[in-house]
Parts: C-alpha cells; sequence; structure tokens
C-alpha cells in the first residue's frame, strides 16, 4: 500500500519555486482580502494570540507552509528556541 502511494506522489511533479537572487531588494507585496466565516475567524484569532503573531503573519505562514510543506516557526517558538540554546551555553 504504502509503495503504491509513494510511487503515486513520484508521479505528481512538484511545483517549482523561485528564489530570489537579490536578496537585498524589497519584493513587491501582493494585498490580498480574505472573507472568512466565524468559526475561520475564531481559529485565526486563536492561533495568532497563542503564537504571539499578526494574523496576517499567521495567515502568511500558513499560505508557505502549503505551498512549500516545510513549518515556520511561530515566534514563541523562535523565543522558546532561543531561550534554550541560551540555557546551553
Amino acid at each position: 500500500m504504502a509503495k503504491h502511494l509513494l510511487l503515486k506522489e513520484l508521479d505528481n511533479p512538484a511545483p517549482v519555486i523561485y528564489k530570489s537572487d537579490d536578496a537585498g531588494k524589497q519584493r513587491k507585496k501582493f494585498r490580498l482580502e480574505l472573507q472568512l466565516n466565524h468559526h475561520q475567524k475564531i481559529y485565526l484569532r486563536t492561533s495568532d494570540e497563542q503564537q504571539t503573531m499578526t494574523a496576517n503573519a499567521l495567515a502568511v505562514d500558513i499560505f508557505n507552509y502549503h505551498i512549500t510543506g516545510n513549518p515556520a516557526l511561530s515566534n514563541s517558538e523562535v523565543q522558546a528556541l532561543y531561550q534554550s540554546n541560551y540555557q546551553l551555553l
């Protein structure tokens, strides 16, 4: 079963993600308006408070995760990692 699922995934080409060659230049931003239902709004507000992020930053992280497949650390996770590393010194 797992072999068939893996072979099926290999048949689906992964989207190509282009990175900017010049990291010093400011990227053009795209404004997007999301119309959320009540449950989505509650989820977004609860999650952004827990992760000490703005709702916009959380939405961008959700998009990035679905595009790249790699989760980004939230502000609280970065802070916890910093404190942990500091204690190891």
